[in-house]
């Protein structure tokens, strides 16, 4: 059995957020689990001694150049909301390493870079949780865990509307729950040791509104689509690629300070992109029900009551069975899709919609499983790199600045380029290359380059003084 470090990030101690993927990686590999702290380098000589079969790093990404250089084989586990705005130079020195990645956005920016991605999508077991049954008026829950990006209660209760009921959790990230009051909630919960009041407050309510602007797999959106509640989320990665607008829930630009659909109405079908292209695809439909129906002689039964949205009105033919294929023969004409019919509101709607697709996606994740194990297990061993230890050092801190002051991060990335700090692996260098690289380092390269800075200053100089005494004379 190969054996697996896992280095994780210091605050899903806490959470436990990644406690899945362990679980998953020892189903195949013997895991002992690292937590990294802010200075993360006193461990890794631990591990590279300890001789681990492959690394995998959890949001931890900032330290694969040491186990890279050091000829082991790297996994990274990446988030959107960590690194989904990451400049190129951040994962250059990545390109040996293979990427898992929760989020599609993340993985196509990945793969643009010439790395190697598998993207994969988690979901939470819906048998686990108590499937939410009343629909009939809505109950929202709100997280307030990010105040300082602006997602506050008060901004929620504009969103959501003054007459709709609002628990708000409050247990913010970076400060007390003090500093950040809970506006406009109805009912307010804390975060308490010895029970776990956010999931009790989800069990009482059918809606979820996302506690951040951006996620890196949401499990908090995703415990609560498991029960079958309705999600309303920033219109971002990694919420919008779990959330079809007015399919299970609703994306909004949580950003705005107000705008021109707030509050947004859960009682009332709302006219998406989503349901017009649905109720497109149910007119071609209703055409070629016709069509079918004179042609085999039979009547024609037209919808009964059809309301302006409706994009999944009854209808059918009266002939022989199986003239026309059923209602939710196809995804664009499922019942899940009905658009308030008869009187059923989108609440009631979405929610069965949000819980089904729940299940779906939970059945191919059960089916990547043994993907995700495989990809980790046939990852290669990397061909090393050309860094010195000094500059490792450098490197492995700057990329974990990019976690804490990206706009610190990207003012350096001029003097990783001048001083030769940038990886080059020797599987995409050639020989003049790696001569050019060794020339960028050498100490007599950077006095030639600094002389030319100071000669080019000079001449900046003259020309600047030669003007001024032309125009004075």
């Amino acid at each position: 059995m190969q054996r697996i470090a896992f280095i994780d990030h210091a605050y899903h101690q806490v959470t436990k957020s990644a406690n899945f993927f362990v679980d998953l990686l020892r189903e195949r590999f013997d895991v002992s689990v690292y937590y990294d702290g802010i200075q993360s380098q006193s461990f890794v000589n631990d591990i590279m001694l300890a001789k681990f079969d492959i690394i995998v790093l959890w949001q931890t990404e900032h330290l694969a150049p040491y186990f890279i250089a050091a000829g082991q084989r790297v996994v990274c586990v990446p988030m959107y909301d960590g690194a989904g705005h990451a400049p190129p130079h951040y994962w250059h020195h990545m390109r040996q390493a293979r990427h898992i990645n929760f989020c599609q956005a993340l993985h196509n920016r990945v793969c643009s870079l010439g790395l190697t991605s598998l993207p994969v999508q988690y979901m939470m077991n819906p048998d686990d949780f108590t499937p939410v049954s009343d629909y009939s008026a809505p109950r929202v829950v709100f997280w307030q865990r990010r105040p300082d990006q602006a997602l506050t209660s008060a901004r929620v209760r504009r969103i959501i509307g003054s007459d709709v009921h609002l628990h708000v959790h409050n247990a913010p990230d970076l400060a007390g729950p003090e500093q950040f009051p809970a506006h406009g909630a109805d009912t307010v919960s804390y975060f308490d040791l010895e029970h776990n009041a956010l999931a009790e407050a989800l069990d009482q309510g059918n809606v979820f509104f996302c506690p951040r602007l951006a996620e890196g797999i949401g499990m908090a959106m995703i415990e609560a689509m498991a029960r079958g509640m309705v999600i309303i989320a920033h219109d971002a990665p990694t919420q919008n690629e779990y959330v079809i607008d007015g399919v299970n829930g609703f994306l909004v630009d949580a950003t705005k300070t107000n705008d021109p659909g707030w509050p947004l109405d859960l009682t009332r079908p709302r006219d998406t992109p989503e349901a017009r292209k649905r109720r497109r695809a149910r007119k071609k439909m209703r055409r070629k029900a016709r069509k079918a129906a004179e042609t085999s002689g039979a009547a024609w039964i037209a919808p009964q009551d059809a309301s302006p949205f409706d994009d999944a009105d009854e209808w059918s033919i009266a002939g022989p069975a199986g003239t026309w294929p059923e209602p939710g023969g196809t995804d664009l004409m499922s019942p899940l899709h009905d658009a308030g019919q008869n009187g059923v509101s989108p609440l009631e709607r979405m929610g069965p919609a949000a819980r089904e697709r729940a299940v779906a996606m939970y059945q191919d994740w059960l089916r990547m499983k043994p993907a995700i194990l495989d990809f980790v297990e046939e990852t290669p061993a990397p061909t090393g790199i050309r860094i010195s230890r000094a500059k490792l050092d450098f490197l492995a801190r700057e990329t974990e600045l990019w976690h804490r002051h990206p706009h610190a991060f990207i003012a350096n990335m001029g003097y990783w380029e001048s001083s030769g700090i940038i990886l080059q692996d020797r599987q995409r260098l050639g020989r003049k290359g790696r001569k050019r690289v060794r020339q960028r380092r050498s100490w007599w390269f950077r006095s030639l380059r600094a002389a030319f800075r100071q000669l080019k200053a000079l001449r900046n100089r003259y020309h600047y003084l030669r003007d001024v005494i032309r125009r004075r004379m």
